[in-house]
């Protein structure tokens, strides 16, 4: 008995170690095509630098410098729907960077349609600038960050005698408390707000249908790049809604998810 948990604890160890020499063999794997896509940017053959960064994609790996990259490199091969495609995922990761916003409006000042965007209300709009401070995994860092905190300070508070040593830490524990429930409602309404679906046109043109039917009512059409959310599907069909509030039903091959 002894002897097969011995053997067990063994394969064990050895298929971590395995995975581990996987995944660090894989990361310097990419890392390598990462700096030859860079290169080969930097040069301008911007096939094969498209060519090497979707190999990375393909490998699993995501971050918003590779998708900043390769929204570079497509709008360099002037396809502009795919440039603007990577440009929201890279805003999904970083959420506050100048630079992903600035080429995003470039990319979007080449498309047909000038879809202008409802204003939003002072205080909604104030609470999406709170959400676009951070990206929603440094937000649920922060609330479990706050969370350790607000639970040592409770323990200081029960294993202290001194009694201005115990309102500190109780004053301490209730401040982190109360702003741990504030990052986790945070954390959440990011979550939630990167979750609404949007997606981006990447037909040359698309007559969006009052119903989901070929044959239903013509409302309006929209052009390539152009983005929207995603309201609901039903079978090959989703209702959209514009940034300008129009909404209407195309087919679900006209659109690539965000």
């Amino acid at each position: 008995m002894i002897f097969m948990k011995d053997i067990f604890l063994k394969t064990t160890i050895l298929q971590i170690i395995l995975c581990l020499s996987f995944n660090i063999l894989l990361a310097n794997s990419n890392n390598d095509l990462f700096e030859k896509a860079n290169k080969a940017y930097s040069k301008g053959d911007y096939n094969l630098s498209k060519k090497l960064y979707n190999n990375i994609l393909i490998d699993g790996e995501c971050s918003s410098e590779l998708y900043f990259n390769l929204a570079n490199t497509y709008f360099k091969l002037d396809s502009i729907p795919q440039a603007i495609l990577f440009y929201e995922k890279a805003k999904i990761l970083s959420p506050s960077d100048e630079d992903i916003e600035h080429n995003l409006k470039i990319a979007n000042a080449k498309t047909i349609d000038k879809i202008e965007v409802i204003p939003q209300l002072f205080f909604v709009s104030w609470f999406q600038s709170i959400l676009n401070f951070f990206s929603t995994n440094t937000w649920a860092w922060l609330s479990v960050i706050s969370s350790i905190l607000c639970f040592s300070q409770y323990g200081f508070y029960l294993r202290s005698i001194n009694n201005s040593n115990k309102k500190i830490s109780f004053y301490l524990g209730s401040i982190l408390c109360i702003t741990c429930i504030g990052l986790i409602f945070i954390t959440n309404a990011a979550h939630n707000s990167n979750k609404s679906m949007r997606a981006v046109v990447f037909a040359a043109s698309v007559t969006l249908k009052s119903e989901p039917n070929a044959n239903s009512t013509s409302l309006f059409v929209v052009h390539e790049g152009a983005t929207c959310k995603i309201l609901e599907q039903l079978d090959n069909w989703f209702r959209v809604k514009l940034d300008n509030g129009n909404e209407g039903w195309l087919p679900s091959s006209d659109i690539q998810k965000i």
